[in-house]
């Protein structure tokens, strides 16, 4: 079936195979997709304000470029999806997995991630002040040159992360693991924002780590070891 610029406002999609579907443009404005098999569909350059997209597959999907403010991705799995320079003021992720997705340059203040999977996503350059990331799971994830202000990763896991580059400024990461974690070295970054230092000291005192070249760790006595 091929949508050519429908616009679908405030519709509701419920267990529909969607994934042969060519949608070729139109807006979806608060629209309920719920436990929909969206895999593979190009849904870039597309309005999907207040949508819904709860329990949907939508591995590999392509949202480049869309909007989404508000819109609701809760439990849905977005592996390896396409969602760079997406514009998405208080867009929802809670328990989704987002496993290798690429969010590079994304737009998403005050989005929520809460208990999300986010292994492996390239965050490079978003832009995610005032964003909670509350238990998520950032293993490997990229975090280069993102605005991470007012961010909270409380009991995140960033092992292995890159942060070089990244703006802290009143960032939360009380209890994170930051083993092996890439943070600039150069001199002050640490001392200036309270709660990497904090999550840097209890992630070494919980599992202390071999600090390699370019990467900021903390031994197992918790004395800063940093390495150009």
């Amino acid at each position: 079936a091929a949508w050519s610029e429908v616009d679908m406002l405030f519709c509701v999609f419920m267990e529909i195979d969607l994934r042969a579907v060519r949608w070729l443009g139109g807006r979806c404005d608060g629209c309920v997709f719920q436990a929909c098999w969206m895999d593979g569909l190009d849904l870039s350059d597309r309005t999907l304000v207040r949508s819904q997209f709860i329990g949907c597959r939508m591995e590999g999907v392509d949202l480049s470029r869309s909007h989404i403010a508000q819109a609701n991705f809760k439990g849905a799995v977005l592996r390896r999806a396409l969602l760079q320079s997406v514009d998405g003021a208080s867009a929802l992720f809670p328990e989704a997995d987002l496993s290798g997705a690429i969010l590079r340059g994304a737009v998403l203040p005050r989005a929520i991630w809460v208990d999300a999977c986010v292994e492996g996503v390239d965050f490079s350059g978003a832009e995610l002040e005032l964003s909670a990331f509350h238990r998520a799971r950032c293993r490997a994830a990229r975090f280069e040159h993102a605005r991470l202000g007012d961010v909270d990763f409380s009991d995140a896991d960033l092992r292995e992360c890159d942060l070089r580059g990244a703006s802290f400024l009143r960032t939360r990461m009380h209890h994170a693991r930051l083993d092996d974690a890439r943070v600039d070295g150069r001199s002050g970054i640490i001392d200036a924002d309270e709660g990497l230092h904090e999550a840097l000291q209890w992630s070494a005192a919980s599992s202390p780590v071999r600090p390699r070249d370019g990467t900021t760790v903390l031994s197992g006595t918790g004395q800063l070891l940093v390495r150009l």
